[in-house]
């Protein structure tokens, strides 16, 4: 049985005698007055035990509350539970002169206590939970659902409350249960586990063509939980749609073909989301040539007419590699340009172009940095407010080197341009930390490397993770790096890695593989609104041909 009320009696005694100085003395008033206050039960009852008997004495009682009584043997008090003490007065006395007082206090306090029960305890996200209270002697009540919100509820009337929970994890509920009359407090406690629905889905977008294999380069997901697929192939492009369970939307896979005098295949090298919408880019052959290469969805994930840019020449190839919003909302292009060649001078270097958010039509002339160094690459761009930061390789003496600076929006170079002797690595994309550091992120040798840097190009930290090569990494808004790439090169499995982002300190992996498809390499990742990852993968088939795979996992990287 619970006991629902608390009663702490201090015995502060006070015996107040008759003195020479205040009474005559009587002769032979021997009178001591005294009481002990027995709790009786726990809804405040109290029994007044040991009171003297005194042959011819008068007793009067004055309970602390406003109710006297007269007589030795008063019936049991009952109290109302309070913050404050009781005090409570026996006066014995015999005659006018011959008295004796005891004063004792009680305090008669609630036994808050709080308890509630929760439905269900464990479940798959997104799930509304009932919580029902069954608390004692309370009033006032606040719930915190453990993941920063909460509600107050004040009287008895509702026991129950529901909160929606949309993202994985453990939860800690507490239920604090509160007496507004003596200002008790209890707590209840109960934990919750969210689960993440995962699983691994694999298709592809046209007839399986061992000689034009699909990649998945690009996946994310709407607050509706639709998937966005972002597919390429030599022959045709797919901005895809599917529902979260990985089931392809109808009429939203059409494959996107440049048409036209001259052009041949489609290379695609990166895939790119900004604010203005998703790009994938690389090169298309034309006569001869490569033209820069871009298709682009708006935010929707859907592309009407005026889809596509590209830099047709007939002189030179340009090679797209990255992308950022521009600083009027448009888009910065960038990559290579190999020529043209001037009195047996490559006049390459690294090339931007910008373009039109809607159309991707071009906007003014293309701009060229590093000119004549051969093999000078922009790999990665990134709108930082006040210029962009660059990423990509330049010649250092007579090596190729990696390459990281800051430069105006006219694409003129600001600030010192670093380089750190590492002719191997490949940077793929710049990832904006917390306190305006950045993640430059690629593979050194084909094994995955980071290296951690301001503005100015200063290192924080520099590290490879051998096992590991890189597809993509993002950080995420709880202040989480991951990458996901491909573990071992000999088996092939995609791979999800999360890093400490002070440190570089390698803190989880997980290794996924896909029944019936070897070879599986992790290309692309994103984080879900139930707190779990969507990674975009590729693998084969036992006939050889190339499947894309979507493997949804928790948020601690795990699938089925």
């Amino acid at each position: 049985m619970r006991i629902n009320q608390l009663f702490i009696y201090f015995a502060t005694v006070m015996a107040i005698m008759a003195t020479a100085c205040k009474y005559p003395v009587v002769e032979d008033c021997d009178i001591s007055a005294l009481f002990d206050p027995i709790v009786l039960a726990d809804d405040g009852t109290v029994k007044f035990t040991n009171v003297p008997n005194i042959q011819d004495a008068t007793y009067e009682w004055d309970f602390g509350d406003g109710t006297r009584f007269s007589g030795r043997s008063p019936e049991d008090k009952t109290y109302t539970p309070k913050s404050t003490a009781y005090y409570i007065k026996l006066r014995i006395s015999k005659g006018n002169d011959c008295f004796d007082e005891y004063l004792d206090s009680i305090f008669v306090i609630n036994t808050v206590v709080a308890q509630f029960t929760a439905n269900p305890v464990i479940f798959d996200v997104p799930q509304t939970v009932t919580f029902t209270h069954s608390s004692i002697d309370a009033d006032h009540y606040t719930w915190k659902f453990g993941d920063s919100s909460f509600v107050v509820v004040t009287g008895n009337i509702n026991k129950t409350v529901t909160h929606l929970y949309s993202k994985g994890g453990q939860y800690d509920v507490i239920l604090e249960a509160k007496n507004s009359t003596t200002g008790v407090i209890s707590r209840d406690t109960l934990a919750l586990m969210a689960k993440v629905p995962v699983f691994k889905k694999s298709f592809t977008l046209a007839p399986p063509d061992i000689s034009d294999p699909e990649k998945l380069w690009g996946i994310d997901q709407n607050s509706t939980g639709q998937i966005y697929l972002a597919v390429g192939s030599t022959k045709g492009c797919y901005m895809a749609k599917a529902d979260k369970e990985m089931n392809i939307l109808p009429g939203s896979n059409t494959p996107y073909k440049l048409s036209g005098p001259g052009f041949g295949a489609i290379q695609i090298n990166n895939y790119k989301k900004t604010s203005n919408g998703y790009l994938l880019l690389g090169q298309v052959e034309a006569n001869d040539v490569f033209a820069l290469y871009a298709l682009r969805a708006n935010n929707s994930f859907d592309f009407p007419e005026n889809k596509s840019f590209n830099d047709q020449t007939t002189i030179s190839s340009k090679y797209g590699m990255n992308a950022t919003s521009t600083e009027d909302g448009n888009f910065m292009l960038c990559g290579a340009s190999d020529g043209p060649i001037v009195n047996n001078i490559n006049k390459g270097g690294m090339y931007f172009a910008k373009a039109d958010k809607n159309s991707l039509g071009g906007i003014g002339s293309p701009s060229i940095l590093f000119l004549d160094e051969l093999g000078a690459s922009a790999r990665a761009i990134l709108n930082v407010s006040d210029g962009y930061l660059v990423a990509g390789k330049k010649m250092v003496g007579a090596n190729l080197e990696a390459c990281f600076f800051k430069a105006s929006y006219g694409l003129v170079q600001s600030g010192n341009i670093s380089t750190w002797g590492a002719p191997n690595f490949e940077i793929t994309d710049i990832i904006p930390l917390d306190n305006e550091k950045y993640a430059l992120v690629g593979n050194d040798n084909f094994t995955a490397r980071i290296r951690i840097v301001n503005a100015a190009g200063v290192s924080t930290w520099d590290m490879t993770y051998s096992g590991f090569s890189l597809g993509q990494a993002i950080y995420t808004v709880d202040k989480r790096l991951i990458f996901v790439g491909t573990q071992s090169a000999a088996t092939k499995s995609a791979a999800w890695v999360e890093l400490n982002a002070s440190t570089g300190a390698l803190l989880s992996s997980v290794a996924h593989t896909a029944a019936s498809i070897s070879s599986l390499e992790g290309n692309c990742i994103t984080a879900t609104s139930d707190g779990g990852f969507l990674i975009g993968a590729n693998g084969e088939t036992s006939n050889g041909e190339t499947s894309n795979v979507v493997i949804k996992t928790d948020e601690k990287g795990q699938s089925n």
